[in-house]
């Protein structure tokens, strides 16, 4: 199996994995839902006066992405605390705003630094003249199979395109002018056709479609997929997959002892 690094943000990685197969990265893939984050669990509403019901600002605050230092935090279920809640399994999150204000994520104060909004700018409500907000919030570490609040990322993958023709190719040209993203191009010294960007194609086959002898066509490698993981946490891409790999190595392992039995 062989890794090729393509694009690399801040909240995005998209790399290339050959000789593998579906069932790998999609097992991969299922392995981010085990990724554990911070989020909201619990909110305490001391005061609403503002337009929006107090679940409303409760479903909000809980999809508001927070950053935290990974192995910093357990589990409640697993915590000596026995699920009290402590310093070591929970922090809390206040917020306090009196109108005529915007409030912003840039608003909530934390009792742990490293535990605060990914994004301030998130807007939370809007608060007109005496309205005024005040809540206290308990987030915990979950995993998106429990709750969507606690999704890591969002991941997708999609097969390596390449281009099948016959002989009956006689370059019309009508392949390369239907190609929405120009990606074909005829290939010198014989009649055919290939992808200039493969990485960018998107395997609509437009192109094929409109070929008027139905010589051509755009299929997907199986062996060679593009996988793209986009952050919707705290975490990093990186941070992401690495955990999503070891999920899935233990996991193996698991099964692996257990055969041995």
């Amino acid at each position: 199996m062989k890794i090729k690094l393509l694009e690399k943000g801040d909240k995005s990685i998209r790399f290339e994995i050959k000789d593998t197969t579906p069932a790998f990265v999609n097992a991969l893939r299922r392995s981010i839902s085990n990724v554990k984050i911070m989020a909201v669990d619990y909110v305490e509403v001391k005061k609403n006066t503002s337009t929006m019901y107090n679940e409303t600002i409760a479903h909000r605050l809980g999809l508001i992405p927070l950053t935290f230092e990974p192995g910093s935090y357990v589990e409640t279920k697993n915590c000596k605390c026995e699920g009290v809640g402590c310093d070591k399994c929970s922090v809390k999150l206040a917020l306090k705003v009196i109108g005529p204000a915007n409030v912003y994520a840039s608003n909530i104060a934390s009792t742990d630094e490293t535990v605060k909004p990914a994004d301030k700018n998130i807007l939370i409500t809007k608060l007109i003249e005496d309205q005024e907000i005040d809540f206290e919030a308990t987030v915990k570490l979950g995993n998106a199979k429990q709750h969507a609040r606690w999704q890591a990322a969002i991941a997708g993958y999609q097969y390596f395109p390449k281009v099948k023709m016959n002989d009956g190719c006689d370059l019309c040209g009508v392949c390369i002018k239907k190609c929405q993203k120009k990606l074909l191009e005829e290939v010198k010294g014989g009649k055919k056709v290939e992808l200039n960007e493969p990485y960018k194609c998107d395997l609509c086959n437009n192109c094929a479609k409109s070929c008027p002898k139905s010589v051509l066509a755009i299929e997907g490698d199986p062996t060679k997929i593009i996988m793209t993981v986009e952050s919707v946490s705290g975490l990093s891409p990186k941070e992401i997959i690495t955990q999503a790999a070891e999920n899935l190595k233990e996991q193996l392992g698991e099964l692996r002892e257990k055969l041995k039995d």
